[in-house]
């Protein structure tokens, strides 16, 4: 019954997204960040230089990305673009859940896509988030595989994404947490200093390299827009943490629109962690150092918006719908059907009207 079930939920993940790139390509995708990255795109492809004729507050790997997807098409070849990371961002999540041991990684898939989606809406795929995802996937599935490469791979990916969004990086408490337990427990300590120091090349690389490219007059510009604007400039005239939330949490319009998601991501935040420490499964200690750190992350700024927790999803997701094998049996898999449908239907439930206000709008866009 678990593989029937399995089936079906990976199969309503990829429905779901199919469904949002309709609703994309017959009313458009809501006005947002990714139109901006695709105006950019149409900028480099007309031959401006990023950081010199035009310039933004994030690394250059997200704008790369931006110019291939308007090349393919100038309005949506972007969210077509990322509409198939976003679909291979479900494959490699679905594949990691079973190569890690966990049990229902279709239901894992599923709540993931669905959290995803409403945080956009159904209707924006562009989210850089996405691009993230696709990288944390690739690095947590080639870590600590083909040593001492696989680790060397792992620290390129954490580059490539601080260079899109440097507070992601914390998927590399993956590798770390893994490897120390490992060395705990084996005393095989020079094999975890050569894996932190793989990890640390490879990371090193990519930044060098990406660096190199912007020689010899926009390298500052380059560091200034991909890291110090987000730490200096963008943090001033800012309310304090404390009070932004105070004022956000008082206000129905930020529930609204952006805050509907803290009553749903937090109890699946704590849920998850519970079920490990039940579990006493402490190989599981990684994803939970990884879900909090990501989390962290992501409310850690005085200002939110729904979309910061697209990345610790994945790590909720599998510690919500997964579990070690040894604590997994059959007979449970009807509670995580329930709770995995419920979060669903209050996902779309919450995200209808929003939708249809949108759908209704659009002939007065495209007029």
């Amino acid at each position: 019954m678990s593989r029937f079930y399995d089936r079906v939920a990976l199969t309503l993940a990829f429905v779901a997204v199919l469904g949002s790139v309709a609703i994309m390509l017959c009313v458009g995708a809501k006005v947002s960040d990714p139109d901006y990255f695709n105006y950019i795109g149409r900028c480099l492809l007309a031959g401006r230089r990023l950081y010199t004729d035009i310039w933004d507050c994030k690394g250059p790997v997200l704008y790369v990305i931006a110019t291939l997807g308007t090349f393919i098409h100038p309005v949506a070849g972007q969210n077509l673009l990322f509409a198939a990371f976003f679909v291979a961002d479900l494959v490699l999540f679905h594949g990691l859940v079973r190569q890690i041991g966990g049990c229902r990684p279709g239901l894992c898939t599923l709540l993931f896509a669905v959290l995803v989606l409403a945080v956009g809406n159904f209707t924006i795929l562009g989210r850089q988030e996405m691009l993230v995802c696709l990288l944390v996937l690739t690095g947590l599935r080639i870590q600590g595989r083909f040593a001492p490469w696989g680790d060397l791979l792992t620290g390129m990916c954490a580059g490539l994404v601080f260079f899109i969004k440097p507070n992601l990086i914390s998927f590399l408490s993956v590798p770390l947490v893994q490897g120390l337990q490992t060395a705990v427990r084996t005393g095989t300590w020079g094999r975890f200093a050569l894996r932190c120091l793989c990890l640390a090349l490879g990371f090193a690389f990519v930044l060098l390299v990406v660096t190199a490219c912007f020689f010899p007059d926009a390298v500052e510009d380059l560091w200034y827009g991909a890291l110090l604007w987000n730490l200096l400039e963008r943090s001033q005239n800012r309310p304090s943490w404390l009070g932004f939330w105070q004022e956000a949490l008082a206000s129905w319009e930020y529930w609204r629109s952006f805050a509907w998601i803290i009553p749903i991501f937090w109890p699946l935040l704590v849920l998850g962690c519970v079920r490990v420490i039940a579990s006493r499964n402490w190989a599981w200690s990684c994803w939970v150092a990884w879900a909090l750190l990501e989390t962290a992350a992501a409310f850690a700024a005085p200002w939110f918006y729904a979309y910061y927790v697209i990345v610790a999803c994945l790590p909720v997701a599998l510690l919500v719908a997964s579990a070690p094998h040894q604590v997994a049996a059959e007979r449970k898999d009807g509670r995580f059907v329930a709770l995995v449908a419920i979060v669903v239907l209050l996902c779309v439930g919450l995200k209808v009207r929003p939708l249809w206000r949108h759908i209704k709008a659009a002939p007065l866009r495209t007029s």
